[in-house]
């Protein structure tokens, strides 16, 4: 991300949804685990109501655990507040919505739900951003460029700056993954996450990796066609596996997801010479710029680090919003037991009683 200036980008997208401890984790795979997990799962959406909502019960290293979605989602770091989603939302409205959003950033106004892929989305920040969706959440593997409604559902809220519970939508997808015999199992690095957050290091340290870590780094983005060539210091965007001649990365001035403008490109006649690129944004460095001469009296402008301080309001924002969250759970405990103890007092037995 780093090498083709789109980090702060995607990173500022995770950091809307709370996504970020999970999304880069970058664990290794057991699949033994990963098979004793699904074999065992279980997953009762509808079980309970408040923070108690939600049921799931599985098999690690041959002991039996049952959480709630609450229980999940702090396991993962995410959001797990009233006010998340967590489902996809199934009406006309959302459906009409998701529809412009994709409009917005596909340019394709006609695209049927079987045609929407990964590889038409013109940023190359937001197409990475999907690419950890499609990969950490839903389990997908590398060569399904499609995107599912729930997906689009994903990207539609960090766009509109929703919360999302992103367990529920884990477990949902594992479910699919359970009744459908061809799905592609691709979900090591969330048990290997969520028996590191039960705490069972010791025994994951006594069976053998099936899978290790593997980066993200260009040469997966070049196998998996975001980008054009190596470099070694720019690097060529591919669009729909066409290479976009009107800029060069990394150029975080065409690529920032803060300007709505860049979302999409005009593809329409564009010129293959002279690519715009930036000096201040090649990966690797040039040479350092003169030294003024010492007769001169000009103090040049400190530069503002706007990276560092979006960053800065983004963790507070994220700090903010889980206090909000854990207020939130707390007043409906207690509202809920408040309530439990009121109809325990009014009950014939405690009116007779009395």
């Amino acid at each position: 991300m780093v090498a083709l200036g789109i980090s702060e980008s995607v990173r500022f997208l995770t950091n809307q949804i709370g996504w970020e401890r999970f999304a880069f984790s970058n664990l290794p795979t057991y699949c033994s685990l990963a098979l004793e997990f699904l074999s065992s799962f279980k997953y009762d959406p509808n079980h309970g109501k408040y923070i108690r909502s939600g049921l799931v019960s599985f098999r690690i290293f041959g002991n039996t655990y049952s959480y709630t979605h609450r229980e999940i989602a702090e396991f993962l770091g995410v959001p797990s507040g009233p006010d998340a989603f967590i489902k996809v939302q199934d009406d006309t409205f959302i459906e009409s919505e998701l529809k412009c959003y994709w409009r917005s950033i596909l340019g394709n106004p006609n695209s049927t739900p079987d045609a929407r892929n990964s590889t038409e989305i013109h940023n190359l920040a937001l197409r990475y951003f999907h690419m950890i969706i499609a990969r950490t959440f839903f389990g997908k593997s590398v060569n399904n460029t499609t995107v599912s409604k729930a997906e689009r559902c994903v990207m539609f809220c960090v766009y509109q700056s929703l919360t999302i519970n992103a367990a529920t939508f884990l477990l949902a997808n594992f479910v699919k993954i359970i009744e459908d015999p061809t799905h592609h199992i691709s979900i090591g690095d969330f048990v290997t996450f969520l028996a590191r957050a039960i705490g069972l290091h010791t025994p994951l340290s006594q069976i053998v990796l099936s899978g290790g870590i593997q980066p993200k780094d260009i040469t997966f983005c070049f196998n998996n066609h975001l980008i054009g060539n190596h470099g070694p210091n720019e690097f060529q965007l591919l669009i729909n596996f066409e290479p976009v001649h009107q800029f060069t990365l990394p150029n975080s001035d065409r690529t920032s997801v803060h300007n709505k403008r860049n979302w999409l490109y005009d593809l329409e006649g564009q010129d293959e010479t002279d690519p715009d690129t930036p000096s201040l944004y090649h990966y690797t460095p040039g040479p350092a710029s003169p030294t003024p001469p010492a007769t001169s009296t000009t103090i040049p402008p400190s530069q503002v680090d706007h990276g560092a301080t979006i960053a800065n309001l983004q963790a507070e924002l994220v700090t903010l919003r889980t206090d909000f969250h854990s207020f939130m759970d707390l007043a409906i405990a207690q509202l809920d037991h408040l309530t439990h103890q009121i109809l325990l007092w009014t009950s014939p037995l405690c009116s007779s009683i009395i």
